[in-house]
């Protein structure tokens, strides 16, 4: 039996006040597991999750390196809303921008496209 983890999806909330309506997207699928679906079906259910919180937004931070990422965001309806210059470092030491990348949860269905 296959016990590796397929992938994971999380939403992270921070407690003050004038944040608690947007939620942070956390998600990640096995190399293995990329591009059948697995991604979004976890979407699918952290849109559900957020909508059921309250949440009015919902935000994931990429780095533009991560093609794949990037699009697979933008096709669920994601859209770049800010890049941050040299806001992570790597395993070996480089710096790297990040995008943030956000979605209103008003009006979206459990139906992902």
């Amino acid at each position: 039996m296959d016990k590796d983890v397929a992938g994971y999806a999380s939403v992270h909330r921070e407690p003050a006040r004038w944040t608690r309506s947007v939620g942070e997207l956390r998600i990640n699928a096995a190399q293995r597991f990329r591009g059948v679906g697995r991604g979004r079906a976890l979407v699918a259910e952290v849109f559900s999750v957020g909508q059921s919180l309250g949440l009015r937004k919902l935000c994931g931070m990429l780095t533009p390196e991560q093609n794949g990422a990037c699009t697979a965001f933008e096709r669920l309806g994601f859209r770049v809303e800010a890049a941050l210059q040299d806001w992570v470092v790597d395993r070996r030491g480089r710096p790297h921008d990040i995008l943030v990348m956000t979605i209103d949860l008003d009006g979206l269905t459990n139906e992902v496209a």
